[in-house]
């Protein structure tokens, strides 16, 4: 083995390049997770309210068909996607961007607007904190190598 071989950088250099990948993806995820906040922060600051009725569930309780009435007097029908169950005959607060309602109608409800937004974010700053723990441990040459054992590393 020629001597400017080492090992223990091969795998340094893999736990910095996972690192990086980490440090990338954890903060792709919560700049996704802000601009998903902020869009839910719009509708629901900006938009209309009013209540729906549940006609019809295509597909179950979580996909459900919804008829509500605008402040113009306009009468929409369009389908839901949501994480929250109803029945037909139910009662929906819904909120939605009066240009478009039958495009951005949400129901309005924490579990709707904030909780992806804010799983996201959690899951992004999680991780975040990973990549910069895995870059901060290679700092030292000592500990990745001890990641992995080769007969010709010694401590």
């Amino acid at each position: 083995m020629p001597p400017s071989f080492k090992p223990s950088s091969l795998i340094e250099n893999r736990a910095r390049v996972r690192g990086a990948r980490h440090l990338v993806f954890g903060t792709v995820a919560v700049a996704s997770s802000v601009v998903w906040a902020w869009s839910s922060h719009d509708l629901v600051s900006h938009g209309e309210r009013a209540q729906a009725l549940v006609v019809a569930l295509p597909h179950g309780g979580y996909h459900s068909e919804l008829q509500f009435r605008t402040a113009a007097g306009e009468t929409i029908d369009e389908q839901l996607n949501s994480y929250v169950e109803l029945k037909v005959g139910d009662t929906v607060p819904l909120v939605f961007d009066p240009a478009d309602p039958a495009g951005t109608m949400q129901v309005d409800d924490f579990a709707t607007l904030w909780l992806p937004s804010l799983a996201l974010f959690i899951g992004g700053l999680a991780v975040l904190f990973m990549g910069l723990a895995r870059r901060r441990r290679c700092e030292s040459r000592h500990f990745c190598a001890r990641l992995i054992r080769f007969p010709w590393i010694k401590d």
